[in-house]
């Protein structure tokens, strides 16, 4: 604070100005471009320089005199947030006044990596607050130019200041009344799907800001990367289908059905194959979102789904081989795996995420009928046996090394948030098997009949005689998950399942032999009769 007047210009003896809070909203600009610049200046410095000199700042004040000081880091973080205070007490007493400084007060809080990675809690609680009344104060139609017409500068800046700005317009969006949805929700639509959705197939970042220490939260924990500014968006867009009617969002939604199934980017460009799966990615990253939020209202939008859906489980060798004898089957799952990439591995996790939540919030079988039943029966069973694309697991591990998880490296409300988003990570090959055994039981449940279940049943236990342990492994795990669901009435299936059952107690690695040891004790306590007579 003694430092705010000597960078704050000197009063004028000029007439004062038509608007009287220009000058004061001046000079605290001036004050924040100053400490910002200390701040940068002292993080280029070498290592161990405690203090650095800021540079001569020439200002009109009466002596005529430019000054020089010596400041540290930590002083010009006091400055920041002090000024970033003033800024803050200038809004919450003056609101839409300062309208017109809003895209500069934007420039200061939301698109300069520095204030949003900043290791000072004070800057950043400052900041964050002066974000927040930006959204409080100023209503849509004042703030959402500003918004939009910022996003050239955040992606210029790198993708902290995008997820940003697109975590501002999330929360102003949530914000709105009836009366400004209604206006301006296909604006907001537009800009979204248009500009930002497409961020992870093509990054519209500079090279320079991919490992830059600017696009880090505090503390260098994480590193925003565009699947981050991805889940921003996602936010951004489901903040304007909860303020809309089913009449608007069914238009919207099958308009971001074509986009992810055109062949040409907006600028005319072709999509390649893998630019179509990363625009699948962001399309079932956007239905799990939904799905958790909309529930059972969102199920039936996933007849529009459902082609698409067994289409990534299959997969394209799989796709081509569909007249195979069940025997060449699983070869043809071996070359399928061989040819999978990182990409797809995670877009069938994203499309078994979203059919558990179908099946989880379809009440009374309106969606999953006998017929999609069958459809999905064999798609979704045939993951037991898919081996993972070569190299997911170093993969994951070194990401694992290197980062803190998010919901760690988030100690309260006061920088930018990253709510956890399901496509911002390549999920490790335990997380796959985890959500298949529970979208398999889900879906258990969603049949209500036991004809589909012992057509379900069947089909994890030829998955038992795989020559893969860790199939054979999560078999085991299926059935104990069925078992687990349907309890009692799964004692109509036993005549089925014993043959198998007596297979794995023989087989020859110990945890298959000892999880099925278990599941025969599980199934013996259900029936009331010891099993072991039958094998």
């Amino acid at each position: 604070l003694p430092l705010l007047p000597r960078l704050l210009p000197a009063p004028s003896a000029a007439a004062p100005p038509a608007a009287p809070h220009a000058p004061l909203f001046a000079s605290v600009e001036r004050a924040l471009a100053a400490g910002k610049k200390v701040v940068e200046e002292e993080r280029g410095a070498d290592e161990g320089d405690g203090e650095m000199r800021v540079e001569q700042m020439e200002e009109e004040d009466s002596g005529g005199h430019g000054r020089e000081e010596v400041v540290s880091e930590a002083t010009a973080q006091d400055l920041l947030a002090a000024v970033l205070q003033a800024l803050e007490a200038m809004l919450a007493a003056m609101g839409p006044l300062l309208s017109p400084f809003t895209p500069r007060i934007l420039a200061c809080t939301c698109l300069t990596p520095l204030l949003l990675c900043c290791s000072s809690p004070s800057v950043l609680q400052h900041a964050h607050a002066v974000r927040l009344l930006l959204i409080e104060k100023l209503p849509m139609r004042l703030l959402l130019d500003p918004l939009v017409s910022s996003w050239p500068t955040a992606t210029a800046a790198g993708p902290a200041p995008s997820a940003a700005l697109l975590h501002m317009l999330a929360r102003a969006a949530s914000h709105m009344d009836r009366a400004a949805a209604s206006t301006f929700h296909a604006r907001i639509f537009d800009f979204l799907l248009l500009r930002t959705f497409d961020v992870r197939r093509a990054p519209p970042f500079p090279a320079s800001t991919n490992s830059s220490s600017n696009q880090r939260l505090p503390g260098g924990t994480h590193l925003v990367t565009a699947p981050d500014v991805e889940g921003a968006a996602v936010g951004a867009m489901v903040g304007v289908v909860m303020k809309t009617s089913e009449s608007v969002f069914k238009p919207m939604f099958v308009r971001v059905l074509e986009w992810a199934a055109s062949e040409y980017a907006a600028d005319g460009d072709p999509i390649s194959p893998a630019g179509r799966v990363e625009r699948h990615l962001t399309l079932f990253g956007l239905v799990n979102v939904l799905s958790d939020k909309l529930r059972s209202v969102f199920v039936p939008y996933f007849q529009y789904l459902f082609d698409i859906a067994i289409r990534h489980l299959v997969g394209p060798s799989d796709a081509a081989k569909g007249g195979m004898k069940k025997k060449r089957r699983k070869s043809a799952g071996v070359a399928a795996a061989a040819e999978d990439s990182i990409a797809q591995w995670q877009l069938r996790y994203l499309v078994m995420c979203a059919l558990h939540k179908c099946f989880t919030y379809d009440s009374n079988a309106a969606f999953l009928d006998a017929t999609r039943f069958q459809a999905l029966l064999e798609p979704l069973t045939s993951q037991i046996d898919r081996e993972p694309p070569a190299g997911v697991a170093s993969i994951v591990s070194a990401l694992s090394a290197s980062e803190v998880p998010i919901a760690a490296s988030r100690p309260s409300e006061t920088h930018m948030k990253l709510d956890p988003y399901i496509a911002a990570s390549i999920p490790s090959i335990s997380d796959v098997d985890d959500e298949l055994v529970t979208c398999l039981g889900e879906m258990t449940i969603a049949g209500g009949s036991d004809i589909l279940w012992k057509q379900l049943n069947h089909q994890v236990l030829m998955c038992t005689r795989s020559e893969r342990v860790r199939s054979r492994q999560l078999s085991l795990r299926v059935i104990n998950e069925i078992v687990d669901r349907v309890r009692e009435e799964y004692v109509v299936l036993l005549p089925e399942s014993i043959p198998f059952l007596a297979e794995l107690l023989e087989d020859p690695d110990p945890a298959v032999a000892e999880g099925a040891k278990s599941l025969v004790k599980k199934l013996e306590e259900l029936s009331g009769e010891e099993l072991t007579q039958y094998f």
